[in-house]
């Protein structure tokens, strides 16, 4: 019973991530309206037909047209980017479907980009609605899991528009993500977690340490908890930590797990790391030592904001200027008592000349 239990919460999850594949990003531009629509058409090997995004039951081999359905709705003529994107999870734990990353994840043997066609530019007239076709080519080879990725649509801006946004932090485009999901069967593979590097760094310029967490395997992960607890290396007094749940990772995909540190100064030194994962009924445990450089706390604190002032340590300021104190005291009365020898000699030598010179 317990098992059939754990199944369902695992089956309940994975649906409620693949739900959110066909979310609109919510990014409108300052007009307030939405310049464009997209979605995709549903081709005869989609799993369920009631999705909106691809959930395409493939074969090795295999090659086949994709396409999305754009409009312009408005009286403007639009111009719109399709990027197809391999699936990452950003440091928010979330799967993203925007990125570009140069690098891909180390684990991941089939990026999407490498098995569809190239980003496309689409001219959209006022009232307009065309089909933007890509075309899609399977490895010969079994895959295991699922392949995921996404269509990421937006509305290329001209010079002066560009300009304008130069100086401001937060842009607002209109855009969408349609996601796309690859599998040759309905096999289930059991998720796994790894630790990487554990560094310091800065979290929207505040002081943070991460640890890598990666997923190297072909399959999503939800409900993901992570618990980390850092402590001075040999020391059982918890500095620093940071719980988060309810996050989800892509397949084969890593992100950098921020560790708030409360807005202090990085101090260089040895750390000790200690991390629970968990997801359903899957569970990770890390323990892992890190060092903190002093060129690498010199740089990062100086460029943090809003750090907090060191307490000022009054044992130590009390202690060293007792040791002050009683070195010049020491000095003092060297002083004095070298002087005082020094006149006694004086005064010696000064009889012995008198001595000297009545006979």
């Amino acid at each position: 019973m317990q098992r059939k239990l754990k199944a369902a919460l695992f089956t309940f999850s994975i649906i409620v991530a693949l739900l959110l594949l066909p979310q609109v990003v919510a990014a409108k531009e300052e007009s307030g309206e939405a310049n464009f629509s997209a979605r995709a058409e549903i081709p005869e090997n989609q799993v369920d037909k009631n999705q909106t995004y691809f959930d395409l039951r493939i074969q090795p081999g295999m090659e086949q047209d994709l396409t999305l359905v754009l409009t312009n709705p408005t009286k403007e003529k639009v111009s719109v980017t399709v990027e197809p994107n391999v699936a990452t999870t950003n440091q928010n734990g979330e799967m993203d479907f925007t990125k570009h990353p140069k690098k891909q994840d180390s684990t991941l043997q089939y990026p999407f980009t490498a098995l569809i066609s190239d980003k496309q530019v689409v001219e959209l007239a006022s009232n307009e609605t065309k089909n933007v076709t890509f075309k899609l080519k399977m490895p010969k080879e079994n895959i295991e899991g699922m392949i995921l990725g996404g269509f990421y649509l937006y509305k290329n801006i001209g010079e002066e528009e560009e300009k304008a946004e130069a100086n401001v932090q937060i842009k607002n485009r209109y855009s969408y993500v349609i996601g796309t999901k690859l599998t040759i069967d309905d096999q289930k593979v059991k998720p796994d977690v790894v630790l990487n590097e554990v560094k310091p760094d800065l979290l929207n310029y505040r002081t943070v340490v991460t640890a890598n967490l990666q997923n190297i395997k072909p399959t999503m992960i939800g409900n993901f908890k992570v618990a980390a607890k850092i402590y001075k290396k040999d020391d059982t007094e918890v500095l620093h930590e940071t719980t988060k749940e309810n996050m989800s990772m892509a397949p084969n995909s890593n992100f950098d797990f921020p560790i708030n540190w409360d807005n202090q100064r990085l101090e260089p030194g040895t750390y000790r790391l200690k991390l629970q994962a968990s997801s359903n009924d899957e569970n990770w445990e890390f323990d892992k030592e890190f060092t903190i450089v002093k060129t690498d706390s010199d740089r990062l604190n100086k460029e943090a904001v809003e750090l907090e002032e060191q307490p000022m340590n009054w044992y130590l300021v009390i202690g060293v200027s007792l040791v002050i104190i009683v070195c010049v005291i020491g000095c003092v009365m060297l002083y004095k008592k070298n002087k005082k020898k020094k006149e006694l000699l004086r005064k010696k030598m000064k009889k012995r000349k008198k001595k000297v010179s009545k006979k």
